[in-house]
């Protein structure tokens, strides 16, 4: 039989600067965007079909080996184009995240919500300022910024914006930061649409689960997706609404693997390529989201909550000062902490209980000459977690009972403040009696435990829930009586430029847990600090988000940070540390020299926070730009080495 020449798309990090296809052959007619298995170098690997030759090439061809039935779309491939060019990342390597895992699809059921019969849910009817922005959020087609604060009915819109979908028979889309909170919009929109098919989509789903959802979208048969941001990379064969919740959320941001895309912006382009309607929603919206409502693309009137003084929650400032020298060091069992979680379990009302790091404290060390007991692998202390040590940035952990110090060789260790583990056994130990759950991070591996979780929250069978900032985004629970903020000021500790924004929201994200539609009763925000004269806590006695941005906007300006300006952060990576500070300083250098570095500001070379990971040192160029131009992606593309990371957009310049 005649060969057939195609050229193909290696699904492989290939470098910025080379070639990204090539020409094999086959005796097959493949429909173009079909994945098939070629022999790359000395290894078998997906690839896609991207254009067929018109004539035989002057060149030895090597052949397809496999055809897989997954074709991707040309939207699918629109997007992916759309993301290398945005985040200079390989479009080799970036539509790699659009294929599903394996490249036949098994006969295991997804995880899928059923379709039900028409339930008799009765639709509360809008408030005025709801159908107001309603109406103006179906007339305009730019991405929209719906804000408000906690409680004040902005789901109740998108409720009404996705009863529209049905009618048309379109599917909607809905990213969320963490898994944990797809059990919880499950739920409530499985209540609100028993009639449609809602699929659960995120990385934590079997391989087989992850190709069946991917099949039923492709087809159609999947109205309503909720998932993490990997669902942006679904085949969507009619997609008419996407919804980013809690826009402002780090977790939007893939930061371990390349492309280091935000949800976000993916999903303006995605909203772009399917003429669909985006909606960024957030009670503390991002200062990037918040300049762009306020340069008129979009504006739309403020949600208020209604008058209601039962509902508004106390607010206490814990002072760790007081009664310091009475406590056991280390003791964030307040008078206050105590006496508010007492009232909580007598009234019968849920507890959180939120600390900043996890395990039994923020670090380790040797109480015989106080040296920091750190991972072999990486610049970080090891945190003891139930009867080990672990790294959190490799996979290092080690059995507590071989752990010595470095230095001394001593046994005598010690964990220095509280996590969520010795949060869990002091309160534990003070309320016995109590039905008091962790969220940890086997819990973060398993789907079927968060599920048992949101069940259990929902169903009264857990009195206190201990966790990190998992448990201050979308849960909505009206029985929810106390909300504490254990030793904040780890919050504020770090010197970065978006510290007081993360900060500050995260502390407003868990203030709008309390005092929900249909909370009966008082319910109280305690949050604990040292510096309870800090000038940022004045923002949450105001409840004043807005002001608070309009202060770190002028803040961010005078320092030319986002959002007045664009940054790329250069992060080279070395076994041996001189060995990356030359590569980096050469970068730099190189760039200097450049006659495009007279409109940009350049800082570094200086190390990484950590400093080392996996064994490999860390230094970083920092660019700042106010537009990121072809003749700056140009030099990246030419300069880039195998060790070099490239974050565009980076939420940390560190």
């Amino acid at each position: 039989m005649t060969n057939k020449f195609y050229q193909v798309i290696p699904l492989i990090k290939l470098p910025l600067r080379s070639e990204s296809i090539f020409t094999y052959h086959s005796t097959e007619d493949i429909p173009l965007l079909s994945i098939v298995e070629v022999v790359f170098g000395q290894k078998k690997i997906p690839a896609l079909v991207f254009k067929k030759e018109k004539n035989k090439p002057d060149f030895k061809t090597k052949p397809i080996l496999k055809i897989s039935p997954i074709i991707i779309s040309p939207k699918q491939l629109s997007l992916a184009k759309k993301i290398s060019d945005y985040y200079l990342s390989p479009l080799s390597k970036v539509l790699k995240s659009f294929i599903p895992p394996a490249l036949s699809f098994p006969k295991k059921q997804a995880l899928l919500a059923e379709k039900k019969a028409d339930s008799n849910f009765s639709w509360p009817a809008l408030t005025n300022t709801q159908k107001n922005i309603f109406k103006k959020i179906t007339a305009i087609d730019r991405p929209v910024l719906l804000s408000g604060p906690a409680g004040s009915g902005k789901t109740e819109i998108i409720f009404h914006l996705i009863k529209k979908l049905i009618v048309r028979k379109k599917q909607g889309l809905i990213i969320i930061p963490e898994i944990f909170l797809s059990f919880f919009e499950l739920q409530r929109y499985r209540e609100r649409f028993p009639q449609l098919n809602i699929a659960l989509f995120n990385g934590n789903l079997k391989s087989s689960e992850k190709n069946r959802i991917w099949h039923k979208i492709k087809t159609g048969e999947i109205d309503l997706i909720i998932g993490t941001r990997v669902a942006l990379f679904l085949p969507f064969s009619k997609l008419s609404l996407i919804v980013i919740d809690e826009e402002q959320d780090s977790s939007h941001k893939q930061w371990d693997l390349s492309p280091f895309y935000h949800a976000r912006q993916v999903g303006k382009f995605l909203a772009e390529i399917h003429q669909a309607k985006i909606i960024l929603i957030s009670a503390t919206p991002s200062l990037e989201s918040s300049v762009d409502n306020q340069l008129a693309k979009v504006k739309l009137p403020a949600l208020t909550l209604k008058k209601n003084p039962i509902l508004k929650p106390n607010i206490i400032i814990d002072d760790l000062k007081q009664d310091y020298f009475k406590r056991k060091k280390g003791d964030f069992l307040t008078k206050n902490l105590i006496n508010q979680i007492e009232l909580a379990l007598k009234n019968k009302k849920v507890i959180f209980l939120f600390s900043n790091y996890r395990g039994h404290g923020r670090t380790t060390i040797c109480l015989d000459c106080l040296r920091q007991i750190k991972c072999p692998n990486c610049d970080t202390p090891l945190i003891k977690m139930k009867e080990k040590y672990r790294c959190l940035h490799c996979s290092y952990e080690i059995n507590d009972s071989f752990v010595r110090c470095p230095k001394c060789r001593s046994f005598r260790l010690a964990n220095i403040g509280n996590g969520g583990e010795s949060i869990a056994t002091a309160v534990r130990k003070k309320f016995p009696k109590a039905k008091i759950k962790l969220i940890n991070r086997s819990t973060e591996e398993k789907n079927h435990s968060f599920e048992q979780i949101a069940t259990d929250l929902r169903s009264g069978k857990i009195d206190i829930l201990i966790g990190t900032q998992i448990i201050s985004k979308g849960i909505d629970l009206p029985n929810l009586g106390l909300v504490s903020l254990i030793e904040s000021d780890s919050l504020f500790s770090f010197a970065d430029f978006r510290t007081d924004e993360r900060g500050l929201g995260l502390i407003f994200q868990l203030f709008g847990r309390l005092g929900r539609p249909g909370s009966t009763g008082q319910s109280t925000f305690l949050l604990q600090t040292f510096q309870e004269k800090r000038m940022i806590l004045n923002f949450l006695k105001k409840e004043s988000w807005k002001e608070f941005i309009k202060e770190e906007l002028s803040t961010r300006q005078e320092l030319f940070y986002p959002p007045y300006s664009r940054l790329i952060k250069i992060i080279f990576k070395e076994i041996k540390q001189k060995e990356v500070e030359k590569k980096a300083l050469k970068f730099y250098n190189n760039l200097v020299a450049d006659k495009i570095s007279l409109s940009l500001k350049i800082s570094g070379p200086y190390p990484g926070k950590p400093l080392k990971i996996r064994n490999q040192y860390r230094y970083i160029v920092l660019i700042k730009t106010k537009q990121i131009s072809q003749a700056l992606k140009n030099f990246i593309i030419k300069n880039e080495t195998d060790m070099m990371r490239i974050d565009v957009d980076p939420e940390s310049i560190f």
